[in-house]
């Protein structure tokens, strides 16, 4: 048993925004939009409790545009994007969750807390090898057929081998929970993504472990 967190993230969208750019009467799309990050931490032989919650509110303005905006006791702080499509804008609002994700998982992995974080690792500044990947969607094919058509039949808690993705990272499939009724044969498959740097054999550990 080790001592376990699990990091997520949450975001929202909260108001649409224009500026109006007095030389040329240009106007700039912008959003108003909040995220929160946050952990369930759980000792061995303890109770779960929440921590490291954190909240930002950001305007995230196109066309480079800046300007904070404040309402109602609230303050969202300016950010800017090159692009001036309000698809985009939503895009920047998420990767800034992610971002936040990411710094929490290193802050908490640092404090020797064994990570799950929702998501792969990219948005990880560095890998660090206590921290390991939880993904739920399952939008491209990872594995050789072989073993793709395989994963579906995972009992809950087994895995299935450790597969190099990329340089730097070591992957697997896990079953945690059965399909409901009419559920896709994938449903209750996770892909938990580890730094290679500890070596296969102590990734391959920690994953038996995990799942």
């Amino acid at each position: 048993t080790f001592p376990l967190a699990f990091i997520d993230g949450r975001r929202r969208a909260e108001l649409s925004l224009w500026a109006e750019r007095p030389a040329t009467g240009e106007r700039v799309p912008g959003l108003a939009g909040a995220y929160a990050v946050g952990a369930v931490t759980i000792n061995p032989n303890g109770s779960a409790d929440y921590a490291g919650v954190r909240v930002g509110r950001v305007a995230i303005w196109g066309a480079g545009h800046v300007g904070d905006i404040s309402g109602s006791g609230y303050r969202w702080a300016s950010d800017s994007i090159a692009a001036a499509e309000p698809d985009l804008l939503l895009a920047h609002l998420q990767e800034r969750m992610r971002q936040a994700e990411g710094i929490l998982a290193l802050q908490a992995a640092e404090a020797g807390w064994y990570v799950m974080l929702d998501g792969p690792l990219n948005h990880v500044r560095s890998l660090h090898a206590l921290v390991a990947g939880y993904v739920k969607t399952h939008l491209r094919q990872i594995l050789p057929d072989a073993a793709h058509v395989l994963v579906p039949t995972l009992a809950i808690g087994e895995r299935t081998r450790m597969y190099a993705l990329g340089a730097d990272r070591y992957t697997c499939y896990t079953r945690v929970g059965n399909p409901g009724p009419g559920g896709s044969p994938w449903s209750g498959i996770a892909r938990l993504e580890f730094p290679s740097s500890p070596g296969i054999d102590a990734v391959a550990s920690r994953a038996t472990e995990m799942a």
